[in-house]
């Protein structure tokens, strides 16, 4: 129930962004229209949408790159084959007669409940036909898909089954219509975007569907060739028997040629935008500090924690060293025989860290961990401190991903309850043992855990919290 809240708070959020945009760049525009030109007012209403369309996705940039990711990433624009590009544009165009049967039955059921639906297009007849094809026909379809199929989709990722996320998200892009005619045929059009998505692994599929879908309604209600063909007998034969057959091949074509999907390795979340920043202000600390930050840890010797976590592994084993910072921690496992891969967040500190070594420092965030059954140990040392104690639970999963079985992981963390932003700027969470088997699920076990002084001068009072964890 607190995932399924979470997403619910998380998506109200993604939409009340757009909402709020919107309502702020219509409010705008209709008082320099004014209201007694009743077109304009309403043309207002749809140059709004294009507009809060691309401010909007502008918004959602920024914070993704607060974040340290790209929305490109994020929301999975990635190419796919321009065949499949356009089988996806016709599944919308073709797919409207399922709108049409949906709102038969429903009016059949309910008589008249679609007369407010009707009434809608009616009077977006006068308005011009281009603006109502960009608005309705583009703008809409792109910053939904990016909302729902982008942003929506991925916080659910992890969270629960393929199939229920496809079914989830769309109820809530039904829902998010406010009506019972929309909400009723958005829900399928939802379900079919969502498998297009992971049929292709890319958002342009559900975007070209989309945008297929509603260019059709809009040509086929609002311009003098669409409703001269709507009413031709010819087409309504193709509408109710051609249609179906051609969305059901090519719906399953894509199917038949689908690509493997894989769940993004980041987990955007829009609905902390402080923990965006706390990311953000962490790592330009260590880019901007990294000679001095070398300079004053290079030389601390961690023979004692190091012993304690590498008298768990043998001699060749393969040992992540996750927030490598210098490199030093790095350089002495190697000393020893072990395999190294060393990781940091921060690209001045991977630089120093490369020379240090003399092999290749990965630049990866600790979100981005993406490593599958690969490393014997992984030490992370004075590195997880800095993830706020509402994301760590999620990092130690991926960390357990990336761990062979029976795995071994080092962490340290300053010993307290605190947790912010320090005077040096960066964010700190420090932890108790009681506070750090709290972030544990069952698949962890606590195999040593030993409190130790700070060994940099002048801070022998301060403590730290070390422990050796296994995954079972």
């Amino acid at each position: 129930m607190r995932k399924i809240l979470g997403i619910l708070g998380y998506s109200l959020l993604i939409v009340l962004i757009y909402h709020f945009i919107l309502i702020v760049i219509n409010l705008a525009l209709v008082f320099f229209v004014g209201g007694e030109d009743t077109v304009a007012f309403f043309e207002a209403f749809e140059i709004s949408y294009i507009l809060a369309a691309v401010v909007t996705f502008l918004i959602y940039t920024l914070i993704t790159h607060l974040k340290g990711r790209k929305i490109a990433e994020v929301c999975r624009f990635k190419k796919i084959p321009w065949h499949k590009l356009v089988l996806c544009f016709i599944v919308g165009v073709v797919g409207v007669f399922t709108s049409s049967a949906v709102l038969g039955l429903l009016e059949r059921i309910n008589p008249g409940s679609i007369e407010s639906h009707n009434e809608n297009w009616a009077w977006m007849s006068d308005i011009r036909f281009g603006l109502v094809f960009l608005s309705t026909g583009v703008a809409a379809p792109f910053i939904e898909e990016v909302m729902f199929r982008g942003l929506i989709f991925k916080k659910m990722e992890g969270k629960m089954s393929l199939m229920t996320i496809i079914i989830f998200q769309a109820a809530l892009f039904g829902l998010i219509h406010g009506n019972l005619p929309q909400i009723s045929y958005t829900f399928f059009a939802g379900i079919t975007f969502g498998l297009l998505l992971i049929w292709t692994g890319s958002i342009w599929a559900p975007i070209l569907a989309h945008v297929g879908n509603n260019v059709h309604t809009v040509v086929f209600s609002l311009s003098s060739f669409g409703q001269a063909m709507s009413d031709s007998v010819v087409y309504t034969y193709i509408y109710w028997l051609a249609f179906p057959v051609v969305f059901g091949f090519i719906m399953i074509y894509l199917f038949r040629t689908r690509v493997k999907f894989k769940p993004c390795d980041v987990d955007v979340d829009v609905a902390n935008i402080n923990s965006a920043i706390v990311h953000f202000q962490t790592l330009d600390y260590y880019n901007k500090n990294a000679d001095k930050y070398t300079k004053d840890t290079i030389d601390i010797n961690l023979q004692e924690s190091r012993d304690m976590f590498a008298k768990h592994l043998n001699f060749g084993d393969h040992i992540l060293d996750l927030g490598c910072g210098t490199g030093r921690d790095s350089k002495a496992f190697m000393e020893k025989g072990f395999r190294v891969t060393a990781v940091d967040g921060s690209k001045q500190m991977c630089k120093i860290a490369s020379e240090n070594l003399k092999q290749e420092v990965i630049c990866k965030k600790f979100y981005e961990l993406d490593m599958v059954n690969e490393f014997h140990g992984i030490w992370a040392s004075a590195s997880l401190l800095h993830v706020p104690s509402s994301e760590l639970e999620d990092i130690f999963k991926k960390i357990a991903v990336a761990l062979k079985p029976k795995g071994y992981l080092y962490v340290s963390f300053k010993y307290g309850d605190y947790e912010g932003i320090r005077k040096c700027g960066r964010y700190f969470t420090d932890l108790t043992e009681e506070s750090l088997r709290s972030l544990l699920d069952e698949s962890w076990e606590m195999v040593e855990i030993k409190l130790t002084a700070d060994l940099r001068e002048g801070r022998e009072d301060e403590k730290w919290l070390n422990a050796v964890l296994k995954i079972n």
